[in-house]
């Protein structure tokens, strides 16, 4: 508690936040509070997509650090990662790349996910997150 209250808490955990968290909902509230441009791209039509369809936030901490684009094939149980994006400022050390990782498998056990795999771009930084899982 201390250290929250003396502004030098940095929070541990990395997850990806859905297009319909309470923190992802009210996007000028997330580009004040973490500069980070955000739009859901499900309505978008395909040709105009920037990031894809149900792109998620990568929360590192208390840090807005990428997006990653999700596809689950319920039939197969194949999660398929179509690209992953690093914010300009986005870490690049070891321990982010083994945190998005970790975040990735998260993701597929709860989808029940047989096996994960990678079509898209990652970026050079975090290459290794194909090798960690």
């Amino acid at each position: 508690m201390e250290e929250i209250e003396a502004g030098q808490h940095k929070g541990t955990v990395t997850t990806f936040l859905t297009p319909f968290d309470n923190l992802t909902w009210q996007r000028d509230r997330l580009l004040a509070l973490f500069g980070f441009d955000y739009t859901l791209e499900l309505y978008v039509p395909k040709a105009k997509r920037i990031y894809g369809y149900y792109v998620m936030p990568i929360l590192h901490g208390d840090q807005l650090i990428g997006r990653l684009d999700p596809k689950m094939d319920r039939k197969r149980r194949r999660l398929t990662i179509q690209a992953v994006y690093a914010e300009p400022e986005a870490p690049t050390t070891d321990a982010v790349t083994e945190a998005i990782a970790g975040a990735v498998e998260a993701l597929g056990q709860f989808l029940g996910a047989r096996e994960i795999v990678y079509s898209g771009q990652i970026p050079p930084q975090w290459q290794a997150i194909k090798q960690k899982i």
